[in-house]
């Protein structure tokens, strides 16, 4: 590789696994938020609402923090980035895809509805901290100088940017017409499908 310049082949892997990140972050920065309210409002539990939406933030917040430090840490020390991001992806893909399941608990009653809802957006934050913070950011640094970096993190930034007009833009619309469900199932298909492209790029 060229000290000045990032290959193509490069620039479009950093692109696309970056790019499924911040698809997958922004679903869950805004939508499980929302599906979880209208869930707990269908419950006639109205109330609870803003507790149970600081709970999801705070812990999955948590979680991902943990995750980054433990995974990166051993990332690290196995010298192996591609499975981490191989497989980060994957089930990063799955777990954004079930999140929904949480709402058919909602017979047991609204606190199991908010424990499921917690527990599989904890399991999405630990594969998506593994893929995009722990495994993604040192990707870059490895396959990257100190000339190329600026421009690799340039092509990581404009991917937050995109996955905004995807997100909230196209897909967003959609929700009412298509429902939770198959909207999620939908950014998970997107999520494992742009970032394998990436990873095998």
């Amino acid at each position: 590789m060229s000290e000045d310049k990032l290959t193509r082949n490069i620039s479009i892997s950093i692109f696309l696994i970056s790019l499924a990140s911040e698809i997958a972050w922004a679903v869950e920065n805004q939508f499980y938020n929302d599906f979880l309210s209208e869930t707990l409002i269908g419950l006639g539990q109205t109330e609870i609402v803003p507790l149970a939406i600081a709970l999801l933030v705070n812990i999955t917040t948590i979680v991902g923090t943990i995750a980054t430090i433990i995974i990166g840490s051993y990332s690290d020390v196995l010298g192996k980035r591609k499975p981490l991001l191989l497989y980060g992806i994957i089930l990063w893909a799955i777990t954004t895809a079930l999140f929904p399941i949480s709402a058919l608990f909602s017979f047991l009653g609204f606190g199991v509805v908010i424990f499921t809802a917690i527990l599989f957006d904890s399991i999405m934050t630990f594969f998506g901290a593994t893929t995009r913070n722990a495994g993604l950011n040192a990707y870059v640094t490895d396959i990257t100088t100190l000339k190329t970096r600026p421009k690799a993190m340039g092509i990581v930034q404009i991917t937050l940017l995109v996955s905004f007009l995807i997100v909230y833009g196209a897909l967003g619309l959609l929700v009412d017409f298509i429902g939770y469900y198959v909207f999620f199932i939908i950014i998970g298909l997107l999520v494992g499908i742009i970032g394998l492209l990436g990873v095998k790029n």
